[in-house]
């Protein structure tokens, strides 16, 4: 896994603060710990960026 930017802890930070249950939060950073990118995981939870992204 590549060092982590301020992108990558800035998406955690977002991630962790959308998520209110400690149980949920957990979860969340396994799975961020699995993936290999907090910023990858924001961008699957928030959708496409702009009106003409690619939806699939």
């Amino acid at each position: 896994m590549a060092p982590w930017d301020s992108t990558e802890r800035a998406a955690m930070v977002a991630l962790l603060r959308c998520t209110p249950l400690e149980k949920a939060q957990h979860d969340l950073v396994q799975r961020i710990t699995e993936e290999g990118s907090a910023l990858a995981l924001l961008d699957e939870r928030l959708g496409p960026s702009n009106l003409f992204g690619d939806p699939v």
